[in-house]
């Protein structure tokens, strides 16, 4: 074998050697450094947008069929409230609801006092504000908090005479805004469906 021969095969040899040694040195370093990994989120099934008649307050609402409605015991209201909560079991979440029979007299006072109390429950994360009218013309405006806000969404509706009817969402993990954005979005769709269709219930005779 020439000499050319000879040292084209021992630089080969040490090219190889150079090859594993840096390979070794990737491969044994890899568990030693912070790699960051994407976050897992568990898959949250949403609820089909399918609706049925909720008649127990003096409005009559359209609810997520799928959701549960549980009443206040009477005796625990005020005389002319009425207060229902809409559990979403599968999010672990919850729309309260107040209904309050008011007069012309006392409708700025009510309007007011649930204006504070939007307030209070976004701390000044307020990001948006909608606003929406009911086929039957009762008025809703509709606040949304910035991400991660375990109140993302809170409204009050009128027909600026007789009721003020209002509401909060509480989402008790919504501090994890990725997680939470398709419940937020779910529970949103049904609430915003609610309010373009409420309407009085028609009294009895």
């Amino acid at each position: 074998m020439s000499r050319r021969h000879n040292i084209i095969a021992a630089i080969a040899a040490v090219s190889a050697i150079v090859a594993a040694v840096a390979i070794w040195y990737v491969v044994g370093n890899v568990d030693n450094e912070c790699i960051p990994r994407r976050r897992a989120f568990m898959r949250i099934e949403p609820y089909a947008a399918e609706y049925s008649a909720y008649d127990s307050l003096p409005l009559q609402l359209q609810v997520n069929s799928s959701a549960k409605v549980l009443e206040a015991d009477d005796a625990s209201t005020p005389e002319g409230s009425h207060w229902i909560n809409i559990s979403y079991p599968r999010f672990g979440s919850t729309v309260y609801c107040t209904y309050v029979d008011v007069t012309p007299a006392s409708l700025d006072r009510h309007l007011r006092n649930r204006y504070e109390r939007i307030e209070k429950n976004v701390r000044g994360t307020m990001r948006n504000v909608l606003f929406a009218d009911s086929i039957t013309g009762i008025s809703s405006d509709v606040f949304f908090a910035a991400e991660g806000n375990v109140v993302p969404l809170q409204f009050i509706s009128t027909d600026s005479a007789t009721f003020v009817f209002s509401g909060a969402v509480f989402i008790p993990t919504a501090a994890n805004a990725d997680s939470v954005a398709p419940i937020v979005d779910n529970i949103s769709d049904d609430v915003m469906y609610m309010l373009q269709n409420l309407k009085p219930k028609a009294k009895q005779r």
